[in-house]
């Protein structure tokens, strides 16, 4: 398994990760979320140490959510 530096930019179905290995536009990757949660994702591009992922499940985590019941 390799470690990335961490999450860069984040929507509701995709995310942009930096420190990541190379990896291929297509390829199917899994990723782990700092709560455990195991996402499976798609690579849409890959450059330069940078990558950026599809997720339709869509990018959940526990944090948003918090964040999000206090606005409401």
């Amino acid at each position: 398994m390799n470690a990335i530096d961490g999450l860069a930019e984040v929507s509701a179905h995709d995310a942009r990760l930096v420190g990541v290995p190379a990896v291929v536009r297509g390829e199917a990757v899994e990723y782990e979320t700092a709560d455990g949660a195991r996402v499976l994702a798609e690579v849409a591009w890959s450059e330069g140490g940078e990558a950026g992922l599809h997720v339709p499940s869509g990018v959940h985590h526990s944090a948003l959510a918090t964040s999000l019941e206090r606005a409401a």
